[in-house]
């Protein structure tokens, strides 16, 4: 059984190799963020959208030598790639089991920013036509 980060980098290179013949000239891939792991309870964070630590990649995607080697591949047959990136947020798991608001949250796992005062005070919109409350 190949394990599932070898087996999605030379997913990749066929990938690229077909969109080259279909005259494709990027491939798009997910964020490459380390993400939580394991079941939660809106599902399981696969897909690089809950990251955890933006300075580290989700080895479900493969190394960062594998990351290379697809952009080198890639730019020798003339291809871009392209990162979906997340900005302006980390993954929030509330760590109360209740549904009294604000949630807590253990911050220490979030990296770099591991602490509560790097986060303003949790808060809702209330009114969707007042740009202010939604920003």
């Amino acid at each position: 059984m190949v394990p599932r980060q070898a087996a999605i980098p030379a997913a990749m290179y066929t990938a690229a190799e077909t969109g080259k013949d279909m005259g494709f000239n990027a491939i798009w891939i997910s964020p490459i963020v380390q993400n939580v792991e394991g079941l939660r309870t809106e599902g399981e964070a696969y897909h690089g959208y809950w990251p955890q630590n933006i300075n580290s990649l989700n080895s479900n995607f493969g190394s960062a030598d594998d990351l290379k080697n697809l952009s080198t591949s890639l730019h020798d047959q003339g291809m871009y790639l392209m990162v979906d990136i997340v900005v302006n947020h980390l993954v929030a798991n509330p760590t109360n089991t209740t549904n009294v608001s604000p949630e807590t949250f253990d911050y220490s796992f979030l990296q770099p920013f591991g602490s509560q005062s790097s986060f303003h005070t949790q808060c809702f919109i209330s009114d969707y036509n007042n740009q202010t409350n939604v920003e």
